[in-house]
């Protein structure tokens, strides 16, 4: 009995180890589970949230290189039809002022010949006053067509039309320099946007380079997280089916351990007590 109970206390003892060992096993995977499982819920939630910043990343980055292209080419059409009104308005004014320049030397010549004219007709007079009776003819009562003192041309008339051509020449001329300013304007203001368009590209594409680096991140430790709570969740699994060994060779198979040492402290008794009267009968 003393051999059983020192075999038994030996089973129990190994049985309280094991168990206390696959038990604090079973504890810490599980808790590690639990942990894993957590780290896999923060982490699918920030893949989440990267790839809805990486949507919308490449959206905006789309509509501002939209916006550019479309920007560029209506200021390439604005270009090109404020060269043409420029370049109209000076032909315009060059055309006026060669009109001009025409008339001018035109009326010019037209009163210096008069000029002329009118002298030598005043020369002939003088040599010939006194000298002869001049004889009336049919020219002398003819109707004066203007042309006996030399024609100087429409002078008056010719400055009046001088006049408007100039105030046309002024007009292409004003015109040419407000589409001058126009286009310098709107050249300045498409250099400010493409400027800060394509800044504003760049930084979303630098922000877009990062998220889908978190997001590369993200999903490798996802993976490891996933890695880890199989891992972990098996090492539980078979620290939990140890323990339902250890339970069915320790604890289930029959009385326990105190049940038996209890019994078996009564049998020794109950021997020494038989041991003490056999002594008294002999």
């Amino acid at each position: 009995l003393h051999e059983e109970g020192r075999k038994d206390a030996e089973q129990k003892g190994w049985c309280d180890t094991e168990m206390s060992r696959e038990n604090k096993t079973a504890t810490l995977n599980r808790n590690k589970v639990a942990a894993d499982s957590a780290a896999i819920e923060e982490a699918e939630a920030t893949k989440a949230s990267k790839e809805a910043d990486i949507e919308t990343l490449e959206g905006e980055i789309a509509d501002l290189k939209s916006e550019l292209a479309n920007a560029t080419e209506l200021r390439a059409d604005e270009k090109k039809e404020n060269e043409d009104a420029l370049e109209d308005a000076q032909s315009g004014a060059k055309a006026v002022q060669r009109a001009i320049t025409l008339l001018k030397d035109h009326y010019k010549k037209a009163e210096t010949k008069a000029r002329v004219f009118n002298g030598g007709n005043a020369v002939n007079k003088n040599r010939f006053t006194g000298k002869l009776l001049q004889v009336k003819g049919v020219s002398d009562d003819a109707p004066d067509a203007g042309f006996g003192k030399g024609y100087k041309g429409d002078q008056e008339g010719g400055k009046g039309v001088i006049g408007t051509l100039e105030e046309l020449r002024d007009q292409f001329n004003a015109a040419a320099k407000t589409t001058a300013k126009d286009e310098k304007a709107a050249a300045d203001a498409h250099v400010e946007f493409s400027k800060e368009t394509k800044s504003t590209i760049s930084s979303k594409e630098t922000s877009l380079s990062h998220a889908e680096r978190d997001l590369a991140d993200t999903k490798r430790e996802l993976t490891e997280q996933l890695g880890n709570l199989k891992k972990h969740q098996e090492l539980c699994d078979n620290a939990l089916q140890a323990l339902d060994k250890l339970v069915m060779k320790c604890i289930d198979a029959g009385m326990d351990y105190d049940e038996r040492k209890r019994r078996r402290d009564e049998e020794i008794a109950a021997l020494h007590k038989a041991i003490e009267l056999f002594d008294k009968k002999s």
